[in-house]
């Protein structure tokens, strides 16, 4: 893209937010906004960086920003993986049969009590 095209680009962005009554508003704060909520929405790293021409995800990772609330339920799946009651296994989660499961495996997949003390 030429000088040209991108100052042609950048006013048009300010006339726009202008007109819509927006404050310090630039085609690259558009271009952050996007890849926020395209990562908000669940959307790969990978996918938005093709969306936004970008050669790798290293410069994706700059547009992707998470609100609070989307940090706090990575956070919380991440809790709710571990808040498995001492006495089940892993190998119960697979299968609620117990006939199921392999009794000499099961031993090693028994979830410890440090995760469910928390």
């Amino acid at each position: 893209m030429s000088p040209r095209e991108r100052n042609r680009i950048s006013q048009k962005t300010k006339a726009a937010a202008k007109a819509a009554g927006l404050s310090g508003v630039t085609f690259h704060t558009l271009r952050h906004t996007a890849g926020s909520w395209m990562a908000q929405a669940g959307h790969s790293a990978v996918q938005i960086a093709k969306v936004l021409g970008h050669a790798t995800t290293a410069t994706t990772d700059r547009y992707m920003h998470l609100s609070p609330s989307h940090l706090r339920s990575a956070g919380n799946a991440v809790e709710a993986a571990l808040d498995v009651p001492a006495t089940q296994s892993a190998t119960n989660l697979i299968s609620p049969d117990p006939a199921k499961n392999d009794p000499a495996g099961s031993a090693m997949l028994t979830t410890t009590s440090a995760h469910a003390g928390r």
